[in-house]
């Protein structure tokens, strides 16, 4: 049996519009997962610029008010030194001398001595 010219263009030709088919599938599901990517993507990006924009401020209000303090404490300082200057205060430690226990006065005898040198001898 010999197969026509015509049907063996049938089938390639079935085979080239099923294969062009799902590239089109293919294809658009691709661009769907593409703008539905980038979509996400800009979703974070603005999430996260938001979410480091208050968290910088945060930092600059904390700089800002240590320096309102530091400031202040300043004004505190320039205006006490001029108004009154004080006198220098110098901190004098008195420190007792330390009290030795006196010895027990033990009556020595002759007989103690002489059995102390007679263990060293020994």
């Amino acid at each position: 049996m010999g197969v026509s010219p015509s049907r063996r263009g049938d089938k390639v030709e079935i085979v080239l519009k099923g294969a062009d088919a799902q590239l089109e599938e293919w294809f658009r599901r691709s661009q769907k997962a593409t703008r539905k990517a980038s979509v996400t993507f800009a979703t974070f990006l603005h999430r996260a610029k938001r979410q480091s924009a208050a968290a910088l401020r945060h930092e600059i209000d904390d700089l800002q008010a240590g320096l309102k303090k530091l400031s202040s404490r300043l004004d505190h300082v320039e205006h006490g030194a001029s108004a009154a200057p004080r006198k220098a205060i110098t901190h004098e430690v008195t420190v007792a001398p330390k009290k030795r226990r006196a010895r027990p006065t033990a009556a020595k005898s002759s007989k103690a001595a002489s059995t102390r040198k007679r263990k060293k001898a020994a």
